[in-house]
């Protein structure tokens, strides 16, 4: 055997030794970056709702009262916010357990309302002449409820919110969109006597904060809110706040802001989720105490999709006077899927400091993207993502995410005791490898782990 020979037997021997050893270079290239929920700006011209306690309760004597007492909003032309032909205002208070709106809406003395009976609740009440409202709870510009009534006080709601979901025409997998979820199973609760007269009709929503998840009403909360006419008479759409694009009402980043009593009380409260996940998750509190130090009780409950309560938090605090900062931990269980909601509620004594809801949505622990799944001989790397969906709380304690790629007798590693963030860019070192079948595995502890089969062939050409 010549020395040509015993050369070419000692490389292939190398080749096959390094394809199998663990310390291969996986990642040719890896970037950690973290992303936050969405947080929501208070705009500059929020607008308070009075709080009447005593209203009365006759519909027609609480309309009333409304009328001089509450806050009244006049409502524009939709799409482009002209002034209305026929106009319709909107008038609102609280009380102790509901939001409650009167919807007044100006008609020609001889027009004949358009309303028809529904045999079940149905969006198709909106064919009628009917008011709506649209209400945000906590200003979230994501999540709403949404209800309708026509003149026979037929009333439709649902749960609307907007899902994010990974924009299809994006490159960068961290980009998403929103898609419009419904859910008209919801009960809200509420009730809304229709007055009906010569030239106008009213419709008198009595929206119990009880639907809203709440057991006392939000002060001092800022929420988003809209509401709507639609005049059969006239074919004229009116609202509020004007929402133009092709969404029609449905564009929660467009409502108005109202908050919940004049402020300037005693309390002032500011809450924060930078980020949701499973295990170990925090929001910030920021307290502003007018007043003496007092004990205070925070309690956090995250509930599932059914209402059902999956984690509950509590302890207590000291509400220094001025301003204060506390964070509040809460777990999140890793079996849980789907929609979710985070209750926040602050009390000292029997006042309510604080209310905090946001609702979310979870996956898998890990997510895995490898856009191109069959790679050729001549690919010397391929592009990829791992998302983490692991609370702040979670990433900063650490655990060990690795990533793995073994197959055709070779195995590649890259470990990481603590993630620099929630989503790890990555360019997946592919030369070298004999064509064949591979696993790309992710795996956090022992406890979530997802993975992506590859496929490598030969390329027909040598580039």
């Amino acid at each position: 055997m010549n020395t040509m020979f015993f050369r070419s037997m000692l490389l292939g021997l190398l080749s096959v030794l390094a394809g199998g050893c663990m310390s291969n270079r996986l990642l040719e290239r890896a970037e950690w970056r973290t992303i936050s929920l969405p947080q929501t700006a208070t705009p500059a011209d929020v607008r308070s709702i009075p709080y009447l306690p005593d209203l009365p309760k006759e519909p027609d004597q609480r309309e009333r009262v409304l009328r001089t007492k509450g806050l009244t909003l006049d409502f524009v032309t939709y799409p482009n916010g002209g002034e209305a032909r026929l106009p319709s205002t909107a008038h609102l208070a609280f009380t102790d357990s509901h939001l409650v709106v009167s919807l007044d809406g100006v008609q020609s003395e001889d027009y004949v309302l358009r309303a028809n009976r529904q045999e079940k609740e149905d969006g198709h009440i909106w064919h009628d002449d009917n008011f709506e409202i649209f209400v945000d709870p906590f200003l979230s510009r994501s999540d709403y409820l949404h209800f309708i009534v026509n003149p026979l006080g037929d009333v439709y709601d649902a749960r609307c919110y907007e899902m994010r979901v990974p924009d299809p025409k994006a490159a960068d997998p961290s980009e998403t969109m929103a898609v419009l979820k419904r859910e008209v199973d919801y009960a809200s609760g509420a009730v809304v006597p229709v007055v009906r007269g010569h030239g106008s009709w009213q419709a008198l929503f009595h929206l119990p904060f009880a639907g809203f998840g709440l057991s006392a009403p939000p002060v001092g909360q800022v929420w988003g809110l809209n509401f709507c006419h639609t005049n059969r008479e006239n074919e004229e759409l009116t609202q509020w706040r004007a929402t133009p694009g092709r969404k029609g009402f449905h564009q929660p980043r467009l409502f108005g802001a109202l908050r919940f009593g004049e402020g300037g009380g005693r309390y002032d409260t500011e809450f924060s989720l930078e980020q949701f996940g499973f295990g170990t998750n925090h929001v910030t509190v920021r307290v502003r105490n007018g007043g003496a130090s007092t004990d205070a009780r925070c309690r956090v409950v995250l509930t599932n999709q059914a209402g059902r309560i999956v984690s509950e938090e509590s302890s207590d605090r000291v509400l220094r006077s001025g301003t204060s900062v506390h964070a509040v931990a809460f777990q999140t269980p890793f079996d849980l899927r789907g929609r979710c909601r985070v209750a926040v509620k602050i009390t000292a004594g029997n006042e309510t400091v604080g209310y905090y809801v946001r609702n979310l949505s979870l996956g898998e622990p890990l997510s895995l993207t490898v856009p191109l799944r069959q790679i050729y001989t001549t690919d010397s790397f391929v592009e990829g993502s791992l998302a983490l969906a692991l609370g702040a709380g979670e990433l900063r304690r650490g655990g060990a995410i690795r990533l793995e790629l073994s197959g055709m007798g070779s195995s590649r590693l890259k470990s990481y005791t603590v993630p620099a963030g929630n989503l790890l860019m990555f360019r997946l070192r592919t030369k070298g490898l004999q064509p064949g079948r591979y696993r790309l595995r992710a795996t956090y502890g022992e406890t979530a782990d997802c993975s992506e089969e590859l496929n490598l062939i030969s390329a027909p050409f040598d580039f």
